[in-house]
């Protein structure tokens, strides 16, 4: 009885504070949670003309099935096992070399690299659909100029995956270098300074006491990176379409495609469904790897 009484007393007294909590929960469950479900369950029928059929795991029998879908996956994971150690280790150094330079430096450097970050991923992908333009674009007429034939990189399945992958490079990489330099700045001097007089070269100083303290946000940044990277549409949709023969096709446009121009709501949503487990696995995977104790 008393330990009911005891329970009763702390939910009257936090009481106010899930009243306050209350609306954005609500919003939350309406916006959020509700639609995942519906999602979750979307994966299971089939929708036609005649309404919603149960089918149970068709869809997803479909997708193991189908050499597009196999394709695209594996386009997604090329994407992310590229892009986001290119972008996590850029970042770094990018911040190693300018977080003990002067304000005037490291503020001009922060804002050319976090510019593109600012800009809509709709423009920049414009801009750089014109630099590879096979015609008139800066790159073939470099190319040109030097006696080399034009290449088309956008059109070429050799060339397209990797042609959207430097786009999307571009656009991540500002976030992280802000992340890394205010870390860098976060690392107490004394135990560089205490390295130092232990006669600690610069490698052991970053192995032993700069990478074990830049762990968290490391996790953070690779966590958020491949969570952007399984979104990628943008770049895709507005130079390859996914093309050439779905060489640089990504989960989300085909998501898109199978939903709103094919009307397979069903598949879409179990495409989506399996874009969900990928990324919980590797986050799961990240967490894992990158688990610290160090604080500072």
């Amino acid at each position: 009885m008393t330990g009911y009484t005891n329970i009763r007393k702390q939910l009257k007294k936090q009481m106010w504070g899930y009243f306050f909590i209350l609306p954005a929960a609500v919003l939350f469950f309406i916006f959020v949670l509700w639609p995942v479900f519906q999602e979750i369950i979307t994966g299971f029928y089939r929708y036609d003309i005649t309404g919603k059929k149960f089918i149970g795991i068709d869809n997803y029998a479909k997708i193991l099935k189908d050499p597009i879908a196999i394709k695209t996956i594996w386009n997604t994971l090329k994407y992310i096992f590229v892009i986001v150690p290119v972008v996590l280790f850029s970042s770094i150094l990018i911040s190693l070399i300018i977080y003990r330079r002067n304000e005037i430096i490291k503020g001009y450097v922060r804002a050319v690299f976090y510019l593109p970050a600012v800009i809509p991923s709709i423009c920049l992908t414009v801009v750089w659909k014109w630099l590879y333009n096979i015609n008139f674009g800066l790159f073939n007429s470099i190319l040109t100029s030097l006696g080399s034939k034009p290449v088309n990189f956008l059109g070429d399945p050799k060339t397209a995956l990797l042609s959207v992958i430097v786009i999307v490079i571009t656009w991540l990489l500002g976030l992280p270098v802000i992340l890394f330099t205010a870390a860098l700045g976060g690392i107490p001097e004394t135990l560089l300074e205490a390295a130092d007089l232990e006669g600690a070269g610069k490698w052991n100083k970053f192995w032993k006491i700069t990478w074990p303290l830049l762990k968290p946000t490391t996790l953070y940044v690779m966590v958020t990176l491949t969570i952007s990277v399984m979104q990628v549409v943008e770049a895709v949709m507005l130079t390859t379409n996914g093309g050439p023969y779905y060489e640089s096709n990504s989960m989300l446009l085909m998501i898109y495609n199978e939903a709103f121009k094919k009307n397979n709501i069903g598949y879409a949503s179990a495409i989506g469904n399996i874009m969900f487990v990928i990324i919980f696995i590797i986050s799961l995977i990240q967490f894992k790897l990158m688990a610290s104790t160090y604080e500072y």
